[in-house]
């Protein structure tokens, strides 16, 4: 085996001239003190390299550690039909959280409701068992079996539109056919009540099986306005 002993390696011809450096046959490209022998064959997009403490670099799949990735900010003004998000996918998220700030309504007693559609958006079920859900509040809870399930219960205060409400939701791996389950929490600033703010947690989720594609939150009438942020999780 011969033996090359220089200071620099640099292409010959050209400006911007890549090197390449091969074995012969099955041999390998060894770098350093530990000769790293690097695999003579690319991997798979996204794959990173590891080492087998002995020297022998390959390719694997990038280890699970967690991430998060924001995937709509948006602001919306005087809607009835409220915001909708579809493309659910538990192969890049197993968790979508939403986070809604509502800072005007139409008129009072605005209540914020969530169905769910199995058909990417194109409709959203609202049989009148299809969903379970409670909500604690200032001390009292309220639970149903309905048609659709509700983020914010009725108890603001009569005459103030323009009370804020600011509430987190958890969609917990929507697209596998199990009951899909929300979590939230929020606030509410109540004008017209005392306490002047108040705070709500509750949980809610499909009283059937479903392949969960989309989910919509909507005003129970009238009109909402605010902004919104949408955040897809990976566990691993």
């Amino acid at each position: 085996m011969s033996t090359l002993e220089t200071d620099l390696i640099q292409a010959a011809t050209g400006t911007n001239t890549a090197i390449k450096i091969k074995g012969k046959g099955s041999g390998v490209v060894k770098i350093g003190d530990g000769e790293l022998a690097f695999p003579d064959a690319d991997g798979s997009a996204n794959q990173i390299i590891k080492t087998d403490g002995s020297g022998t670099l390959s390719f694997i799949a990038q280890p699970g550690g967690g991430a998060t990735a924001l995937l709509a900010r948006a602001t919306f003004t005087d809607t009835s039909s409220g915001v909708s998000f579809t493309g659910f996918d538990s192969s890049t998220y197993d968790a979508y959280q939403f986070i809604f700030y509502i800072t005007d309504t139409s008129s009072a007693d605005r209540v914020i409701r969530v169905q769910t559609s199995t058909d990417g958006g194109s409709s959203y079920d609202s049989g009148g068992s299809d969903y379970i859900y409670t909500v604690l509040e200032k001390g009292g809870t309220t639970t149903a079996t309905t048609d659709y399930i509700a983020i914010q219960p009725n108890h603001r205060s009569t005459g103030v539109a323009t009370e804020p409400i600011c509430f987190t939701a958890f969609l917990i791996r929507p697209d596998t056919t199990d009951k899909t389950v929300l979590f939230w929490a929020g606030g509410m600033y109540a004008t017209g009540i005392s306490p002047t703010f108040s705070n709500m947690i509750g949980a809610g989720s499909r009283d059937t099986a479903a392949d969960v594609d989309g989910i919509k939150f909507y005003p129970n009438s009238g009109t909402v306005s605010g902004s919104y942020q949408a955040i897809g999780w990976k566990s691993s």
